[in-house]
Parts: structure tokens; sequence; C-alpha cells
């Protein structure tokens, strides 16, 4: 069970590592 603050971080570093990852994956 997630408490708020858990679903705002996690709403948070999606959209941040998502790029990240992207970026990750076309440069190798």
């Amino acid at each position: 069970m997630l408490t708020p603050p858990d679903k705002v971080i996690i709403s948070v570093s999606l959209p941040l590592s998502a790029p990240l990852a992207l970026a990750f994956y076309l440069r190798f």
C-alpha cells in the first residue's frame, strides 16, 4: 500500500527517469 508521499515520488521520478533511460539506450 502506497502512502501519498510515495505516489508523489513515483509520479516525479518516472518522468525524470524515462528520458535518462531512453538516452542511455540510444547512446549504447
